[in-house]
């Protein structure tokens, strides 16, 4: 999610507001009761505070749109928890997982409970959001808040299509499924990760014996015939195995919808654990290619995300799609000269010290889409 920062007078409280311009002005409007709004007022720094109401001043004004929905701490910590210009939103269930990948973005695991915020979050989104991704931690862990923050997006968003990135593993119940397809959601997908074909290669990678009951909610959901997306990470210790991977996916789950072939984002457990993950995507070309083959031939939807087109081969410029969020999205020095930086799928700003050594600007090839 998007922060920034700011200088909070008068606010001792945590807040939840959604933004409205009124002329040049930026309001934070807070819900109370019975459909009424208190108003906290946010001001350039260049501002001068000139009573005692409550004001937030931030360095640039520019960054919050009529409609983005931000929470303020006291400590002046400002976050985006919806952004009204962007299709990038989520709703974040926990920070619990019942995994410990080894590439993991995250840091540490608390036990914090953001059902109430959730819920006064989903109350105040745009009903004409398009897409809305539920996220963790592992968001199906926390059983009872998941399913009542589902049924409430039903209620309050009803165009609204629901994306629920999760492990899997707690779908092995054909009971939970059942739970989530009584809810009775217009439109929901599943965002699921797959990383090795061989059991103990996944189990490895995630920290959790899961393979198989990943494998299983693939199925609970498919008897279902839900959208689901498959996902693969691509690093050091299962590259070698993506052809093979292509191949199992094809023969045992030919249901998928999607498959995404991922590029690695390197913060949290990513970061420690750098010198066995890091490769340079440019030195799996290869195989990234026969998988591709293997995909395309058998006629199985699938995508590559988080590449630079600079640094795959031309062959797979046409699967490349740009996955990264916007707000951490960026391009380094080197794509200053690139006539294809806006076909391109950029660089985390989380990660961006680590990157291909094949960076080239693109001065005269075109992607052909």
């Amino acid at each position: 999610m998007k922060t920034t920062s700011g200088k909070i007078s008068n606010i001792q409280n945590s807040i939840l507001g959604k933004i409205k311009l009124i002329g040049e002005k930026i309001i934070l409007l807070i819900p109370q009761k019975n459909n009424v709004y208190s108003k906290i007022q946010i001001i350039s720094n260049n501002n001068k505070i000139t009573n005692s109401k409550k004001i937030i001043q931030v360095v640039d004004t520019s960054i919050f749109k009529s409609g983005d929905i931000i929470q303020v701490e006291p400590s002046g910590k400002i976050t985006f928890l919806y952004e009204c210009n962007s299709d990038s939103n989520l709703i974040f269930i926990t920070n619990l997982c019942n995994c410990s990948c080894i590439m993991c973005p995250q840091y540490e695991q608390n036990k914090e409970n953001f059902y109430e915020r959730n819920e006064k979050l989903i109350s105040m989104i745009d009903s004409k959001t398009e897409f809305l991704a539920f996220t963790g931690g592992e968001p199906t862990l926390i059983r009872d808040e998941f399913l009542a923050l589902l049924n409430l997006c039903k209620s309050k968003l009803k165009k609204t299509k629901i994306e629920i990135l999760t492990n899997g593993i707690l779908l092995s119940d054909i009971e939970y499924v059942k739970e989530i397809m009584l809810i009775n959601h217009p439109e929901l997908s599943f965002h699921i990760p797959l990383y090795s074909d061989i059991s103990s290669i996944h189990n490895e990678i995630v920290g959790s014996e899961g393979f198989y009951k990943t494998i299983k909610g693939f199925y609970n959901l498919a008897k279902f015939q839900q959208i689901i997306e498959l996902r693969i990470v691509i690093h050091k210790q299962n590259f070698e195995r993506l052809p093979q991977l292509a191949e199992f996916i094809y023969r045992n789950l030919p249901f998928v919808s999607h498959i995404a072939l991922m590029g690695m984002e390197y913060q949290g457990n990513a970061m420690n654990n750098f010198d066995s993950l890091w490769i340079d995507p440019y030195d799996y070309n290869q195989i990234l290619k026969e998988t591709a083959l293997i995909l395309n031939q058998r006629f199985m939807n699938f995508s590559i995300f988080n590449h630079q087109l600079c640094v795959l081969d031309k062959s797979l410029w046409k699967f490349s799609r740009k996955s990264i969020s916007s707000w951490k999205n960026i391009n380094i020095k080197e794509c200053n000269r690139c006539n294809q930086k806006d076909n391109c799928g950029g660089f985390f700003s989380t990660s961006k010290s680590h990157y291909s050594s094949h960076i080239n600007p693109i001065t005269e090839l075109k992607v052909s889409k």
